[in-house]
């Protein structure tokens, strides 16, 4: 898959929950930064936890049945 194709396949898988989507990231983007509020140990938790999160987003949106991205 090239480029432009993996970019149109992944917002067809994206665009129905666009804004559920960017509320997570938003949301997880401000754990990290309590995590770096933690002189910085907070991290080895929050990024396996973001991580985590990512891919149950990524396995819902490309995996459910409820989207169709191709």
């Amino acid at each position: 898959m090239d480029f432009w194709e993996s970019i149109k396949t992944s917002w067809r898988g994206v665009a129905p929950n666009f804004w559920s989507y960017l509320a997570l990231l938003l949301l997880l983007g401000v754990l990290n930064l309590v995590g770096v509020l933690c002189l910085i140990i907070g991290l080895f938790v929050t990024i396996p936890l973001t991580l985590l999160a990512t891919m149950v987003a990524y396995e819902q949106i490309f995996f459910s049945g409820t989207s169709h991205p191709r």
